[in-house]
């Protein structure tokens, strides 16, 4: 038998688990223990028990955790052990390690809540859409918290808590994030983050300490983008804040073209005029404020772009044959190392003399650059430019059908392995993951990194939105497939495969989008991104081939071919 083709090898790993055998263990008021201490041996106390296990007849502290003696040198150092004035360790029988003054360190009876248990860290709030957000809080181990918990509830009005008294692992170590949907836009809210020491002893039993912020869910600027049709022209923007949160100034980017009548609104609803003063285009930002120990703090900051005059300028000719560059009438786009393909008519305004989008573009007026392939459509109009170095073009080209997110979500659920997740948290192995959560789904700075490290594609029969200034996963590669893709006015650059039947990009006035991997708009492709330089790209696609390379398992399915030969 001869194999023509060696597509696929399957193999067989046998896993062996190992139980280990848990020894007894001796416990001691001493804590001083012998070479031997990460066995079973403790020396030099006059108390011993042993313990094995998680017995319940074996004489334990009633703190003890994990089946293990909580005194065991195997364990960790304990009271006895310690230096004043640090004191670390554990005391059994309720007791705490503390040191009078200028003491030692010993187990003591606690005195006040403080003696038992320590404030938590201070959480912080990341907004990740106007009705979610994620906190995060530090988590160090603590013997005496029972219990932790998570709280958050309106500030202002009656509303009942979004998360009343949540119950979290207390015995964590380190950073967690904690996720929270079924926020209102514009809402004030605190946030509060609790430990318990319900075994405390006597009049300490109920002993807790907890720290809290408050946190603005939105203050999102209506509407955006703005546009005065010319100068002299004026308009209303208003802050989406639902509570009076205090006050809420507002601010331009450049005063000579859009200015605002009034910097500071002290009432409920807030909102100030922009008046168009000269042709162009500025941001204006509302930041909305509370005051706090006599100073007024910033809870959210959110922009408008405004312009003033036709939102696409009209070139004006050179009277002299000069080499000026004549710039593009409108928004261009740029692609590197791939091919193009349109079932429509191709119009893309070229400039003469382009502008380098950054230094992966050769500034040439190529609509491809670099290894360039095939430009397809049932008419190419580049203006100024050609299809790239080759020339390469054709205009009777019929692909075949495309795999829309409903087709390609069905093929993988007939031919591959696929999770459905509802929270980006549970993306853990490389694999399909098909989004069955709260749509849209937004991909911004609070959940970007749970791509790190996986190689991946994300599927959604709904809206997927990125919102992040970079999104560029590590350690892998990503494939995002969806109805609807957005990208917020804010992203500079996004890192991936990105494939919608349509695709908007965010209205600019002032910024371009780079993609490094490969962007398909299977249906529409609404780009609104602008430069003050019109003769620069304001889309530039970089086709990376490793991402194809490492989703391939994913993206395709293997096949053999064999026959036997005498």
């Amino acid at each position: 038998m001869k194999a023509k083709w060696i597509v696929l090898l399957a193999c067989l790993t046998i896993l062996a688990s190992v139980i280990p055998v848990v020894k007894a263990q001796e416990c001691c008021t001493s804590f001083q223990c012998n070479g031997e201490a990460n066995e079973e041996s403790c020396l030099g106390g006059n108390y011993y028990v042993q313990c094995i296990g998680a017995d319940p007849n074996c004489l334990t502290d009633p703190y003890a955790t994990q089946g293990y003696c909580r005194y065991s040198c195997v364990f960790d150092q304990g009271c006895g052990g310690a230096v004043w004035p640090s004191c670390v360790g554990w005391c059994s029988d309720g007791q705490v390690c503390q040191s009078g003054s200028s003491e030692p360190c010993k187990c003591r009876t606690p005195k006040t809540c403080s003696d038992v248990i320590t404030q938590p860290s201070d959480p912080t709030v990341t907004r990740t859409s106007p009705t979610t957000a994620t906190v995060t809080f530090k988590l160090y181990p603590n013997p005496n918290v029972t219990r932790m918990s998570l709280k958050v509830q309106v500030i202002y009005g009656n509303d009942s808590p979004i998360v009343d008294e949540q119950n979290i692992n207390p015995q964590g170590n380190g950073t967690t994030n904690y996720y929270v949907s079924g926020l209102t836009a514009g809402k004030y809210y605190l946030v509060s983050v609790r430990y318990y020491a319900e075994g405390a002893i006597g009049i300490l039993s109920g002993c807790s300490a907890s720290a809290s912020t408050d946190y603005l869910s939105s203050c999102r600027l209506n509407p955006n983008p703005l546009n005065l049709a010319n100068p002299g022209s004026t308009g209303a923007l208003s802050s989406e804040v639902v509570d009076d949160v205090g006050r809420v100034t507002f601010g331009s980017s450049d005063s000579q073209v859009v200015s605002v009548n009034k910097n500071v609104d002290t009432s409920y609803p807030f909102s100030t005029t922009v008046t168009g003063n000269e042709d162009g285009g500025a941001q204006v930002s509302n930041s909305v404020q509370v005051l706090q120990s006599g100073s007024w703090i910033t809870m959210c900051t959110d922009y408008s772009n405004v312009t003033v005059g036709p939102l696409t300028p009209t070139p004006t000719p050179s009277n002299t044959p000069t080499p000026t560059p004549t710039p593009a009438p409108g928004a261009w786009i740029k692609l590197k190392d791939v091919s193009f393909y349109a079932d429509s008519s191709l119009n893309n305004s070229v400039p003469s003399v382009p502008t380098a989008y950054d230094s992966d573009d050769d500034a040439s007026a190529n609509f491809i650059i670099g290894e360039a392939g095939l430009v397809s459509a049932s008419s190419i109009n580049l203006g100024y430019g050609q299809p790239s170095q080759n020339n390469w073009s054709v205009s009777s080209y019929q692909t075949s059908t495309f795999y829309s997110s409903s087709l390609f979500l069905s093929y993988v659920k007939a031919r591959k392995e696929t999770t459905a997740i509802t929270n980006l948290s549970q993306i853990d192995s490389d694999g399909i993951y098909i989004w069955s959560g709260t749509d849209p789904l937004t991909v911004n700075d609070g959940n970007k990194n749970f791509f790190n490290n996986y190689k991946i594609i994300l599927i959604s029969q709904g809206t997927v939105n990125i919102a992040s200034m970079t999104f560029s996963p590590t350690g892998g590669s990503t494939a995002i497939i969806a109805s609807d893709i957005g990208f917020d006015l804010s992203v500079v650059q996004a890192d991936g495969i990105f494939i919608g039947q349509n695709v908007t990009t965010g209205a600019t006035i002032n910024q371009g989008l780079k993609i490094k991997g490969n962007l398909i708009a299977q249906g529409s492709l609404t780009n609104s991104r602008n430069w003050v330089d019109l003769n620069r790209p304001t889309i530039f696609v970089v086709f990376d081939s490793q991402k194809y390379l490492d989703l391939l398992p994913y993206l395709s399915t293997a096949s053999y071919e064999w026959n036997q030969t005498q």
